[in-house]
């Protein structure tokens, strides 16, 4: 079933990091207290519609952008102890605090119905975007759907399945088919999965859906949309025009809220680190404060930093009163580490993850450690061209940032396609002289916007009309 492209050029392959989820599924229950910050997905803040002491349901709409009508849902029932900006987010966007009635209960969305196909395509739109699941385009050309696992470490497609379902999966297909009937549709799994890949491709075609395979390469960063669109096109750098790509969780949710008329209140998380006991997926209330989430399942003797959902690309937790966003599929749990090691260069690497060929764990079958610390100090380029290697969209790192380093901050970027960049951070990650080479980077390219350096789109062809 793999296609023929399966890959792109560049990227990196994690293997054999120790710590990886286990396939199995935990329940975390009601939280005693959520934290819900007043923001957009797009990082407008919200105005609260709510007021401290006043009671809501699980499903309530609690903030709202009048411009925009995007709205925030409450992800449990109880009472709304405290409205406040809090430290974690610079102290300016607010977040409602609510206490837990502990009941599991949540408010259905209006217009529901498991007898969907009797919806139009407007009313199901609708719906998805009511419940928090997302704003999904008038049309698209083609609706990728993916469990890729390209990251050092990423949620298992096969427990998510038994989480929801084969038949939920299926639905929510259909009911995307649906909203959008001229995408083709596609099914993205890493090669390993293959059986899985069968198996869900005979349920949607039993279903009467024209859903195309593909075994992808495990390689970072498969999941992001410009490697996805290199892999199963063969596109090059620019995606498909009306390329809309969505992971499974995000199916799962489009079938709840149109069939149950369920809002995005819980997501499954993949628990994945060396500083975990336990590393089971967990089934948790969006807004759990990460903190108490994790208390029991992490080394109690070994302090270690969190991760949101990538290991290179995703964001440090910052205080445990964090909650768990609607987006979470991963937290890393990455033991810190700030010593020194002693002629670590000379040491044989048994679990040491290098992009040369230096240690030993390049050669045997054992698991690698990973932690927060460089393993090395800042030195100059040597010009290795590690970085230019592993970029997947072609990017001369070594070459950026020194301009960046030097303040030449002008159209000799844009030159070099420095907008190019997808943020994946694999440079950082390979650099043997430890230089933050995707921070310097981002840097670039932030001063280059405020300077209106950034150059426009390229006038896409209008599109084609959609019949219902």
């Amino acid at each position: 079933m793999a296609n023929r492209y399966g890959s792109f050029a560049g990227g990196y392959r994690f293997q054999r990091f120790a710590g990886q989820p286990e396939a199995s599924l935990a329940e975390a229950g009601l939280p005693a207290r959520t934290a819900v910050p007043l923001r957009s997905r797009f990082g407008t803040d919200l105005a609260p519609l709510v007021k401290t002491g006043e009671q809501v349901k699980a499903g309530q709409v609690i903030a709202r952008d009048e411009k925009t009508g995007a709205s925030l849902l409450a992800p449990v029932g109880g009472t709304i102890k405290e409205l406040k900006p809090a430290a974690w987010l610079g102290g300016k966007t607010k977040v409602a605090a609510v206490a837990s009635d502990g009941s599991a209960e949540w408010l259905p969305l209006s217009g529901h119905t498991p007898d969907w196909k009797g919806l139009n395509r407007d009313t199901l739109r609708d719906l998805v975007r009511r419940a928090g699941a997302g704003e999904l385009p008038a049309e698209a050309s083609h609706l990728v759907v993916h469990g890729v696992e390209a990251d050092a470490y990423s949620p298992n497609p096969a427990v998510l399945l038994e989480a929801w379902g084969q038949e939920v999966f299926v639905e929510g297909l259909a009911i995307l088919a649906r909203i959008l009937p001229g995408a083709h549709l596609h099914l993205a799994l890493s090669r390993p999965r293959r059986a899985l890949l069968d198996r869900l491709v005979t349920a949607a075609r039993q279903a009467g859906l024209d859903l195309e395979p593909h075994g992808l390469s495990r390689k970072y960063p498969q999941a992001h949309p410009v490697a996805l669109g290199a892999a199963i096109f063969g596109a090059g750098l620019d995606k498909p025009d009306g390329m809309l790509v969505l992971d499974l969780q995000e199916v799962f949710h489009v079938r709840d809220a149109v069939v149950l008329g369920k809002p995005l209140i819980e997501r499954v998380v993949a628990l994945a680190g060396p500083g975990f006991l336990r590393r089971p997926h967990v089934r948790v209330r969006v807004g759990t404060p990460v903190g108490p989430l994790l208390e029991s399942y992490l080394q109690p003797t070994r302090k270690s930093r969190i991760v949101v959902n990538s290991l290179l690309g995703g964001r440090a937790v910052a205080d445990p009163a964090e909650p768990v966003g609607a987006d979470a599929s991963v937290l890393i749990a990455l033991p810190e580490n700030a010593e020194g090691g002693f002629l670590s260069f000379a040491t044989p690497g048994f679990t040491s993850d290098s992009f040369a060929v230096a240690f030993a764990a390049n050669l045997l079958p054992l698991a690698k450690a990973c932690d927060t610390n460089l393993h090395g100090e800042h030195r100059a380029c040597i010009s290795c061209g590690f970085c230019e290697s592993v970029c997947p969209v072609g990017i001369l790192p070594n070459i950026l940032h020194r301009y960046v380093q030097r303040n030449v901050i002008d159209e000799t970027l844009v030159r070099f396609r420095i907008f190019r960049c997808i943020d994946c951070n694999l440079c950082s990650y390979v650099c043997t002289s430890k230089i933050p080479l995707a921070r310097l980077l981002r840097e670039g390219k932030e001063r280059l916007r405020r300077e209106g350096l950034e150059p426009r789109p390229s006038p896409r062809p209008a599109p084609r009309e959609a019949t219902v």
